[in-house]
Parts: C-alpha cells; structure tokens; sequence
C-alpha cells in the first residue's frame, strides 16, 4: 500500500512496482484529481484516507473501494456506507477487538514485538523507515504501507523512500 498519493506519475510508478493498493487523502488532494489519475491506471484498488480528520466527510466523489479511518472514528460509520473499512490503530486499540471489524488493520507506532507477536492476520505495517523493512520480511503480516512524496515543482519528482522498500519487496518476492 502507498498513502497519500497526489500525483499521476506517483501512482503510475507505485502501479508499475506491483503496488495493490493506492491511497488518497482529501487533505492533499481533491475528488476529480483522484478520479482523473485512477482513470489512468488499471491494476490497483484505491482507498480514501480520512484517519486524521475529525470526523468521516461524505466521500462518494472519490473513486476508492475502502476507507481507511481511525480505530476513534468506528463509532462514526453510517449504516449507508459501502466501502470496505481499514483501520488504523494503536496495539492497544487492536486487541480491544478493531481486527475483526475491517478488511485490514494499519499497525500505527507498534513496536517491532508487537508486530511479531500480534495474531492478527489482515495486519499492514506502515513503515516510516525502509531499513526497517527487513526485520519484518518473514513475519506473517498481510503487508506494508508506506506514503507518497510531493513532487518539488511540476513534474519532478524523487521516489527514494518508495523505491528502497519497493526493490526490496520485488527481491523477496
């Protein structure tokens, strides 16, 4: 998974390295350029992310089959809404039962034996470091999520921090 996506040549690169799923953020991007760059790409599933936001705005606009949101703002879900839930969570708040009630389970500041130990099997870790990628290769979790860049003027753009994990899981593969 990568968060945060903003550009069209972002996510054309996190598709090209086997990326499956692509996230959008209202905050750093709107509604029709999320639908323009999904309209450009085939292959990866898309997911809004709303976990830092106070509360869960109307989302229908945005082209995402899920909707990560924060273990806080479970109790905020509309009986209406048709998207699959992802949720962030500290490891307290998934043992308090947030892994049987969503699609994935984002370990957010979980420690490396948290990680290992936890049972959750639809757990994704987001990893701030790539270096860190490596002590987690062969645990049993569902995956990683990691977040875009900004582009530093139009058109150019580095991926360094995509492309080290990204390589690496390519390797493993």
């Amino acid at each position: 998974m990568v968060n945060n996506i903003t550009t069209l040549s972002e996510a054309r690169y996190c598709a090209g390295m086997g990326v499956h799923y692509l996230g959008f953020s209202p905050q750093s991007i709107d509604a029709k350029t999320a639908q323009d760059i999904t309209g450009w790409l085939s292959g990866p599933q898309y997911f809004i992310d709303v976990s830092d936001l106070p509360s869960i705005p109307d989302l229908n606009e945005y082209p995402s089959e899920y909707i990560l949101i924060s273990y806080h703002q479970l109790k905020e879900l509309r009986p209406d809404l048709t998207k699959k839930i992802m949720v962030k969570v500290t490891f307290d708040e998934a043992m308090a039962s947030a892994a049987n009630t969503s699609a994935f389970v984002i370990a957010d500041s979980w420690t490396q034996y948290q990680i290992t130990q936890s049972e959750i099997t639809n757990l994704i870790v987001r990893i701030n470091q790539p270096e860190s990628i490596d002590e987690l290769l062969n645990t049993s979790i569902a995956g990683f999520m990691l977040t875009g860049g900004s582009e530093s003027k139009p058109g150019l753009m580095e991926y360094d921090h995509l492309s080290t994990v990204l390589e690496k899981l390519e390797e493993d593969n």
